[in-house]
């Protein structure tokens, strides 16, 4: 596919994309569900996207209402996806960790009157009910936990109305389509790490027009069978894999959840092609080697950040590594494809046509070639990237200065016009005048044969700036100490930036995207700090 082709992109709505796809591949399967082995071709994906619709609408769910998801991955989900599109209502799926003054606050942010939920969540919403008088319909999913243990017992909340999806399907399947293509389709949410989450606005365009070009910038076809294990409720999986799968006729193999340990067998089982994985590929590469490590059809892994080693790892299991720049509060705006020479394989790719990129200093000045600085988007597509945060006018002309976004990453750009991801800004470590990338320094720790995984984060300093600290999971049979760490480094890293307190664990905190969770890394290690493994002289005490 052509990454400038943005001809069909105009003037489509998800209903009107949909039901292109379905009239051109009416027998193919669009969705294959690992967890019980169904599957939907496109043309009854449109069919029950249709009925969906009409069953919403005689409820009076039309065009504006605001339905809210929560629910664990599961093709139910992709149909309420389009459903909704076609009554040109807003979806507004929920993390799956939400529960109490939490999920009160997302329902509540996001004005929705209606929620589709699975029986096992049933119980949380209860929790909340009473403060949310908006909340007029739930829409109750049929369980697909173990028979005889979810929904049992499940509470009945005293709301305007209780349905079941599966009635609501039995409509006919009517011919709806009430949407314009700069009509709000979505409010996906952030982590809010520095403040209330928020809810980011995407129209029709923006997110066809994402699908449209994670498939352009990595090149896939077809015949290319999407691996996603990522939730649903989180763009990349949702935006990077299923509209880019669905924008090429491609099919998605869709998970339950994710699993590590299972992750090659999975891919074997479904026969994928391409997978996109948030820091899988160091676990993999931690692996022993295998003489099944290449008995897979995958041949594109999309991954961040990258092993330690990108080439070997290419190598070992018969890949290509494939990346990309974006983030849900904006847009995808860099992709590197099979096309970028090896040497670039750290980088996230080159621009797409109708983006503009640049980096900053404090002060808003553009950096030079190959110095960092805070990574600015502009889209120059009309409504192609999301366009503000839902009720939040002060934070979006915050994030938007100067007509540009501001991403809050730090990275640089080469003289090839390659972009390099450094940090986020926020978790970028300052220790004597010098700054620090966790993400390079992870990398090199990586290197280390008898390191699994590790987790750079700052902890308050005696003195002043910070102090840097490493969290540790050793390679399994691999015996490693904390001085073990600590003298690899100072072999290895500069001097500024060998870590003072070194922790060894056994997991990762980390967020339902794949995400280490470096904020309650900080907070943990700051708490227990007096006992925590000290370079400078005062190690812990044995248990």
């Amino acid at each position: 596919m052509d990454r400038n082709d943005e001809g069909e992109l105009f003037g489509l709505t998800l209903g009107s994309f949909l039901e292109k796809k379905a009239a051109r591949n009416k027998d193919k399967v669009c969705i294959r569900y690992l967890h019980d082995g169904r599957t939907l071709s496109y043309g009854e994906l449109e069919d029950q996207t249709s009925r969906l619709a009409a069953g919403l609408k005689d409820l009076g769910l039309g065009h504006g209402a605001h339905v809210a998801m929560l629910s664990d991955n599961r093709p139910e989900q992709i149909v309420l996806y389009f459903a909704l599109g076609k009554l040109g209502a807003v979806c507004v799926p929920l993390n799956t960790a939400a529960r109490g003054s939490f999920l009160s606050y997302l329902l509540q942010q996001s004005d929705s009157t209606a929620i589709l939920v699975e029986p096992e969540y049933l119980e949380r919403l209860a929790e909340v009910a009473g403060a949310l008088p908006a909340l007029e319909t739930i829409i109750v999913l049929e369980s697909v936990a173990p028979t005889g243990t979810a929904g049992r017992g499940a509470p009945d909340i005293a709301l305007v109305r209780r349905v079941a999806f599966n009635d609501l399907m039995a409509r006919s399947a009517d011919v709806i389509d009430d949407a314009r293509p700069s009509d709000l389709a979505q409010i996906l949410y952030t982590s809010g790490t520095t403040g209330r989450s928020k809810g980011n606005m995407f129209g029709h365009t923006a997110i066809l027009n994402w699908g449209r070009q994670v498939a352009g910038g990595h090149g896939l076809g077809e015949d290319d069978t999407y691996f996603v294990v990522f939730p649903l409720f989180h763009a990349g999986a949702w935006l990077s894999c299923v509209m880019a799968a669905m924008w090429v006729n491609g099919t998605v193999a869709l998970g339950r959840g994710f699993s590590a340990s299972r992750f090659l067998d999975q891919v074997r089982e479904c026969g994928a092609t391409v997978a996109f994985v948030v820091s899988v590929a160091a676990f993999l590469s931690a692996q022993p080697e295998s003489g099944t490590d290449r008995d897979h059809k995958l041949r594109k892994f999309v991954t961040a950040p990258p092993p330690p080693d990108p080439l070997a790892f290419e190598r070992r299991f018969g890949v290509r590594l494939l990346a990309g720049f974006g983030l849900s509060d904006y847009g995808a705006s860099h992709f590197r494809g099979l096309s970028a020479p090896p040497d670039k394989v750290g980088s996230c790719g080159t621009l797409c046509p109708g983006w503009e990129a640049k980096c900053v200093d404090d002060h808003g000045r553009t950096s030079p070639i190959g110095i960092p600085g805070e990574i600015l988007l502009r889209c120059n597509i009309p409504g192609g990237a999301a366009s503000g945060y839902y009720k939040m006018p002060q934070e979006t002309l915050d994030s938007r200065k100067d007509l540009w976004f501001h991403t809050g990453d730090i990275g640089y750009i080469d003289n090839e016009g390659y972009l390099y991801f450094v940090d986020r800004k926020k978790d970028a470590i300052r220790r004597r005048g010098e700054n620090i990338s966790s993400i390079e320094m992870e990398l090199i720790l990586g290197l280390n044969a008898s390191v699994g995984a590790s987790a750079f984060f700052p902890v308050k300093s005696e003195v002043t700036e910070d102090e840097v600290a490493v969290a540790v999971i050793p390679r399994a049979g691999h015996p490693l100490t904390e001085e073990d760490i600590a003298k690899y480094c100072e072999a290895n890293i500069p001097k500024f930036a060998v870590p003072r307190y070194v922790r060894i664990v056994d997991s990762f905190p980390m967020t339902a995207s794949g995400k280490v969770q470096k904020v309650i890394l900080r907070q943990e290690t700051e708490a227990m700090l007096p006992h925590v493994w000290d370079r400078e002289g005062r190690p812990a005490p044995s248990p």
